[in-house]
């Protein structure tokens, strides 16, 4: 009933206490029975617990039935210590060994079927919250990291997590970036996240690369390197703090726009496939958007790049294959009108 009340690591710390109370109960007995001194007395205590069996310590004059008895109950209790303890720890071992074995080939079992994912590298506080996102979004997310704590953590999460280095291209081609649709660069070096989008965008041209950086220095070569997008988090922060003095209606916009708010409330952008019922309809004539109550605040033309965007479009917009709309609406909504636009 004890032992099953006592778990982890609270089990070593029973077990390093009963050996010590086992040498102590020892030592005292000897020195007190037999007579003996304290290095006798250890040295007697020893081999009689792991059972060695060289000379003991005690003449025949001392072997007197008290100290066979009590040399009789070390042994029992002694052996029966050693035992538990060896006992934890191969369990330990084993289970150890087994978990992180399990939980390495059950990751990349999952990866390997895995297209248009996202792979995070980096899974500081950062890291999570950008995984968490993507989880909530129900997109297929993978995580690169070097702690091999976060696997389980990210365990109970449903997110499967690769440990290793992820300027390595080998672990990068793990995490199936040939087949990726993005990857998020926040590891806790700029360095490494230049490394790792140099190294990206060499494997998969087409992926989406947004990093994480702490200069403007930094965010130049990151571009250089093949990012799409660069984040400065202080330069950010430092932004809406001020927004949020000057302006906080316009920062509860960015909170619905952000998904960080309580409210039902998210904007979305959304391709329009070729095949879709709505190419070459004016927006007016999308009655799927008005009867889902989605409101267009924004329309990229196919192939347009940088800032390119006509904002605030008109009723008779027309809409063309490949274009990207951005909408305002209740998330349910928006996901029912993007099956209309695949």
């Amino acid at each position: 009933m004890l032992m099953s009340k006592i778990t982890g690591r609270h089990q070593w710390r029973f077990a390093l206490g009963l050996m010590v109370l086992v040498l102590l109960i020892g030592i005292l007995g000897y020195m007190l029975l037999a007579g003996m001194s304290f290095i006798d007395a250890l040295y007697q205590t020893v081999i009689t617990v792991t059972t060695v069996g060289f000379k003991d310590q005690a003449d025949e004059t001392t072997h007197s039935s008290g100290v066979r008895l009590f040399t009789l109950f070390l042994l029992i209790f002694g052996i029966s210590v050693v035992a538990f303890a060896f006992s934890i720890f191969t369990r330990d071992l084993i289970e150890g060994e087994l978990r992180t074995l399990i939980g390495h080939h059950g990751a990349r079992r999952r990866v390997r079927f895995m297209k248009n994912h996202y792979i995070v590298c980096g899974c500081g506080r950062m890291g999570e919250i950008i995984a968490d996102a993507l989880k909530r979004d129900n997109i297929p997310t993978v995580v690169i990291d070097t702690n091999p704590e976060r696997r389980s953590e990210l365990a109970g999460k449903d997110i499967p997590c690769i440990i290793g280095d992820a300027t390595l291209d080998e672990v990068l081609h793990e995490a199936a970036i040939d087949k990726a649709r993005g990857l998020i660069a926040v590891t806790g070096s700029d360095p490494e996240n230049l490394f790792i989008t140099m190294s990206a965008r060499q494997l998969n041209p087409d992926l989406i690369i947004v990093c994480r950086a702490l200069t403007k220095e930094v965010e130049r070569k990151m571009l250089r390197a093949g990012a799409n997008r660069v984040i400065l988090p202080y330069k950010l922060g430092a932004h809406q703090i001020a927004q949020a003095a000057l302006r906080p209606n316009v920062v509860d916009f960015i909170e619905i726009a952000s998904r960080t708010s309580n409210l039902d409330i998210a904007l979305e952008e959304m391709q329009v496939a070729a095949a879709s019922e709505l190419v070459g309809k004016q927006l007016r004539d999308a009655t799927i958007l008005r009867n889902l109550g989605l409101i267009v605040i924004g329309v990229r033309p196919a192939g347009a790049a940088g800032q390119t965007m006509l904002f605030n479009p008109s009723a008779s917009t027309v809409i063309g294959a490949g274009d990207t709309l951005i909408a305002l609406g209740k998330p349910d909504n928006l996901e029912q009108v993007r099956r209309h636009l695949s």
